[in-house]
């Protein structure tokens, strides 16, 4: 999770800084919000065949893979009051291994190879950004305004979410 999407300060739908009662900017996020994402992704490991946790089998082709004995544990509590409940897997706390969209067949001439070894995306970034803004309280109908390609690819008004990955 990459915070500074969110930025450092709360702001207002104008994009004007929110302040609290003293006058302070309100910060989005502080270090025991990072130490909790962390736990979220303790266990994850380069994959691939005979890896091994912490191994010098660097595979960058191959998926991730989640090390449930080097997993953290225990109630994660995340951003906007977002609880990861104990007793789950690792990959249960990511909601992981899914793919969103389809996955591109790699081949010469298939019908997303738009050339040089590029190919087109089969979901669009606008999708991933309009489930993570909504996710962080921005409403189906200031969509447009942060994402101006979002209907696109989206109808906000369908009332579901872009994706799915998170629960919003």
């Amino acid at each position: 999770m990459q915070l500074f999407l969110i930025g450092l300060f709360e702001l207002n739908v104008d994009g004007s800084r929110t302040l609290d009662v003293s006058g302070q900017p309100i910060p989005t996020y502080d270090n025991n919000d990072i130490r909790e994402f962390a736990k979220v992704f303790t266990g994850f490991s380069f994959g691939g065949e005979n890896t091994i946790f912490g191994g010098n089998a660097i595979d960058f082709r191959s998926p991730m893979t989640m090390f449930e004995n080097n997993h953290e544990p225990g109630i994660k509590n995340l951003l906007n009051g977002l609880v990861v409940p104990d007793g789950q897997t690792g990959l249960q706390d990511v909601n992981g291994g899914q793919v969103f969209g389809a996955y591109p067949e790699l081949a010469a001439n298939s019908p997303l190879d738009v050339g040089r070894g590029d190919y087109a995306p089969t979901t669009s970034v606008d999708q991933y950004f309009a489930e993570l803004a909504l996710w962080f309280g921005v409403a189906s109908s200031d969509l447009d305004q942060i994402l101006p390609g979002v209907r696109t690819f989206y109808s906000p008004e369908s009332g579901v979410a872009p994706l799915g990955f998170l629960q919003v």
